[in-house]
């Protein structure tokens, strides 16, 4: 099923081995797939090449029962011209999501052309730019800005581990739909592949997954990374690769570093176990191609369009689904019903979709905001406790007692004391 507005694509119908795309892509998934509880012992030593890019400005933990994001960077080598060091930019970068409460994950593939605001720039550029001029924190940020949505963690891949990976397990076949050549001395890259089926060894490989000089440009390019990753897949499996993941992991840990402590990832791990096929969702940031003029040069942005990313990023991101949540009664007590606090949880909730069925007084004072689910579906308690989470902050998830169960409301939420 595809909804062309918004560039979403739900495969219903996969294969078992396509639950496996997240984890290629994400690496850490991959892992979790293939050996489990190895994790820890596999990660634990990893670190950001700087021990200052750990934290950014705001940066916070994941809140109970908030989706997981993490921002996935792949880089280039650095580039010397005229004997200075330009620094890495993320030459790809998508943003993995995982929800703890519905049990799916998403991948949000981020054009690396998309024209943001950069903290601390004083102009739009491209979104890749991000990296060079302040590592994974700033990129974050940026990343974060751009979304408006919490990004809690990034693992940043040298594309080294890349092609390592792909000569370990002897190439990858493919059928390459087009003679590409393409030179850019800049990044030192030299692109030469010939038309037709034909085994890709890891530097081919990358050039393959890299190559962008066509009408289509990052699209084609994005195109060409999921057939890539089927082709991957395959030869994986093909392998048995249970038995290369030592060696395999061994590439990895030379190549990446992230701020997701090794215990963390086995949680992760987890729960990526148990997602199935068809809660597994890929799509891209929605917008058009354009040139600008900008200090006398065109330069070719990718403009995104802001409303259709707005619905993917509260879908997708945030745990937004207004059609599921359109179906979910709600009721809001307060010690004021006029107070901010009420007027402001009654018209997020609306805006996210509920149906806010009463508003009314409690005598009741709380520390925390307190969320009671009177329905028979767990789940129906826990997406109220994400929203007012997302809203207030520190949010008490109970489940109504007989006597407090009530036929004409779903849920019922008690504001805290401290809210005005």
């Amino acid at each position: 099923m595809e909804n062309k507005n918004l560039g979403i694509k739900t495969k219903k119908r996969w294969s078992w081995k396509k639950q496996l795309f997240i984890g290629l892509l994400a690496v850490v998934v991959f892992l979790v797939v293939f050996a489990g509880t190895t994790l820890y012992t596999l990660f634990k030593g990893l670190g950001p090449e700087d021990p200052a890019d750990v934290t950014w400005a705001g940066q916070k933990e994941p809140l109970p029962g908030e989706r997981i994001n993490i921002l996935v960077l792949g880089v280039d080598d650095e580039v010397v011209v005229d004997g200075i060091r330009i620094a890495r930019r993320s030459d790809t970068m998508f943003v993995v999501s995982v929800d703890p409460l519905m049990n799916e994950a998403s991948v949000i593939s981020i054009p690396r052309d998309t024209r943001v605001d950069i903290p601390g720039r004083a102009n739009p550029e491209k979104i890749n730019h991000a990296h060079a001029y302040g590592g994974p924190s700033l990129a974050v940020e940026t990343v974060e800005g751009f979304l408006e949505a919490p990004i809690h963690y990034y693992i940043r891949i040298d594309y080294k581990a890349f092609v390592a990976i792909i000569d370990e397990i002897g190439g990858i076949h493919i059928d390459v739909e087009r003679d590409m050549r393409y030179e850019d001395p800049y990044q030192d890259l030299y692109i030469d592949i010939k038309k037709g089926p034909q085994i890709l060894d890891g530097k081919t490989s990358l050039d393959y997954v890299r190559f962008r000089n066509d009408s289509k440009g990052d699209i084609g390019r994005i195109e060409r990374q999921q057939k890539f990753i089927d082709a991957l897949v395959d030869q994986m499996l093909s392998l048995g690769s249970l038995t290369r993941l030592p060696k395999l992991a061994s590439h990895l840990a030379q190549y990446v570093d992230t701020n997701i402590d090794g215990s963390k990832i086995l949680e992760m791990g987890k729960m990526a176990i148990t997602i199935s096929p068809e809660n597994l969702h890929m799509t891209m940031i929605p917008g058009e191609p354009k040139d600008l003029v900008e200090y006398g040069f065109i330069v070719n942005y990718w403009i995104a369009d802001k409303e259709a990313t707005k619905e993917i990023v509260d879908r997708h991101l945030k745990g937004i689904d207004a059609d599921l949540n359109s179906g979910i009664r709600v009721e809001v007590l307060n010690g004021s019903v006029d107070s901010i606090s009420t007027h402001k949880m009654v018209s997020e909730l609306e805006k996210q979709g509920f149906q806010v069925v009463h508003v009314g007084l409690t005598d009741e004072e709380l520390e925390v905001t307190r969320v009671v689910n009177h329905s028979t579906d767990d789940n129906t308690g826990k997406i109220v406790a994400r929203s007012v989470t997302h809203i207030f902050g520190e949010t008490e998830l109970y489940r109504s007692s007989d006597s407090f169960s009530k036929e004409e409301v779903d849920v019922t939420i008690i504001l805290s004391k401290d809210q005005p």
